[in-house]
């Protein structure tokens, strides 16, 4: 949503990332924005007429998780991986994760130490999010919002509240409980300031986002207890 200014630059990073590499597609989910990244994208598409590039539209917000699970329904290949639209994430990082397709169902980015570039507040909020999950799932994964490669068949049914941020964290959570496995992979990522994002740095903190992101751990949590049960 509203990435006028860096939409276009995230499909050249794709494209990088996967040419000689991967037969790839590219659903590029203008979110309801209020800017130009709508024609921006369908710009692109049409200078890139050699790859294949779907560009949808929701007429109104409806979250990055609506649009991830839109795009893993009208998706034809047999993995998706996230990649937002303020184009943070390298080339190299992208290729890195694709390069490990075959190693595990599953292949989870994080970027810590050197490689993380963000706020101390963020990454303390960052740490703090992985540790309560691990702690309610059981998990030992090292970070649940980088971009992560799925298998996408089981994303499409994958019971997740979609309209969380927290929504991949589900996912990923709802996968390694039906015994998918899975690769961690070091990547580099880019920081953009908040004027080069356009809009505030992190809004993660919202009432709005907050209540969404506690009901996702709450069904983490109560699907693990049945289980068990």
């Amino acid at each position: 949503m509203n990435e006028e200014k860096h939409a276009a630059d995230t499909v050249e990073t794709i494209c990088a990332a996967c040419t000689d590499l991967v037969s790839y597609e590219i659903v590029a989910v203008d979110d309801g924005s209020s800017d130009g990244t709508y024609e921006n994208l369908l710009k692109t598409k049409r200078t890139r007429r050699n790859t294949d590039i779907m560009v949808l539209r929701n007429g109104i917000n409806r979250g990055v998780g609506f649009s991830f699970l839109l795009a893993a329904l009208l998706g034809r290949g047999q993995w998706i991986i996230y990649v937002p639209g303020d184009n943070v994430v390298m080339a190299k990082g992208i290729r890195d994760i694709l390069e490990r397709r075959y190693e595990k169902d599953i292949v989870i980015s994080h970027h810590s130490g050197d490689l993380d570039p963000r706020s101390r507040s963020r990454v303390f909020i960052s740490r703090l999010f992985t540790a309560t999950v691990n702690i309610i799932s059981s998990n030992k994964v090292l970070y649940y919002n980088g971009i992560i490669l799925f298998p996408r068949k089981h994303v499409c049914t994958a019971p997740a509240y979609y309209s969380s941020p927290a929504f991949q964290c589900e996912v990923l959570c709802h996968l390694l409980r039906r015994g998918l496995s899975y690769v961690h992979v070091h990547i580099p990522v880019r920081e953009h300031s908040s004027e080069a994002r356009g809009r505030e740095e992190s809004a993660i903190l919202k009432l709005k986002n907050v209540l969404p992101v506690i009901y996702s751990l709450w069904k983490i949590f109560k699907i693990r207890v049945f289980n068990k049960a």
